[in-house]
């Protein structure tokens, strides 16, 4: 009995195969949540859960992907001389993933600008 290496490599690599690339500006979920305005929730230190603002539709990050957003926050060149420094009022991201059904984005990778 033969079995095919595609199939398998196929599952295997499935969300890799149908992910997709979203460019937007990074929010604050939570205070976006709490006040339903984009532009007073510019991300800052403290923020936990992120958002990414793509003409005008929201889509929350996963909790995974919180946490490679706040860590690419940490790697932003323009931080590596102060660390403590709050981030700029506007962000833009690349996020690399899937959208889910619920419109969440399962964060693959994700650069910040």
């Amino acid at each position: 009995m033969r079995t095919s290496l595609l199939p398998v490599l196929m599952i295997l690599f499935s969300g890799w195969l149908f992910a997709d690339t979203w460019d937007g500006s990074l929010i604050d979920a939570s205070c976006y949540d709490q006040k339903k305005s984009v532009g007073a929730c510019y991300p800052t230190n403290s923020t936990v859960s992120y958002a990414l603002v793509i003409e005008r539709r929201v889509f929350k990050v996963d909790n995974a992907g919180n946490t490679k957003v706040a860590q690419a926050l940490k790697q932003r060149a323009d931080r590596s001389s102060n660390p403590d420094m709050t981030p700029n009022a506007r962000m833009t991201a690349t996020i690399t993933g899937t959208l889910d059904s619920s419109d969440y984005l399962r964060v693959d990778s994700v650069s910040v600008r």
